[in-house]
């Protein structure tokens, strides 16, 4: 039986597998917040999820993942070269989801800020992505 946390590790995996992203962001994938001491991370987070009922069963649902790239760093150019891989991995490109029938992922919205460090004011943790609507049928 599928559940919607299939969907989330699909997008994980896309995203966790890929060699070129690894390069820009070594310290990994993590749910909502990284590991203690990690500067170049890519972040996944669950922002909303729909499912859409037909003739008493779900008949598809619409889970949106922020998928953003994190860095310390004065500099935005790494992130927004990894939010650029990101985004070649998964807008309008083929997830493999257990239980699922992928019907589309499409970007969105995007997202690009920075915020100070608390320990350092004058370094900066840069973000960049974008989240993504993944729409999928149960099997």
């Amino acid at each position: 039986m599928s559940h919607n946390t299939d969907v989330g590790v699909a997008v994980y995996t896309k995203v966790a597998g890929d060699a070129q992203l690894k390069t820009l962001l070594p310290d990994g994938v993590y749910w909502d917040v990284s590991a203690s001491g990690k500067t170049r991370v890519v972040i996944l987070k669950l922002m909303n999820h729909e499912a859409t009922d037909m003739f008493g069963h779900c008949a598809f649902e619409q889970p949106i993942y922020l998928v953003k790239a994190v860095e310390f760093s004065t500099s935005k150019l790494n992130v927004l070269n990894a939010a650029k891989r990101i985004d070649a991995l998964l807008n309008n490109q083929p997830l493999t989801i257990t239980g699922y029938t992928l019907m589309t992922t499409q970007l969105m919205e995007c997202v690009e800020y920075n915020e100070p460090d608390t320990a350092n004011p004058d370094g900066r943790w840069q973000h960049c992505g974008a989240m993504y609507r993944v729409t999928v049928s149960p099997n």
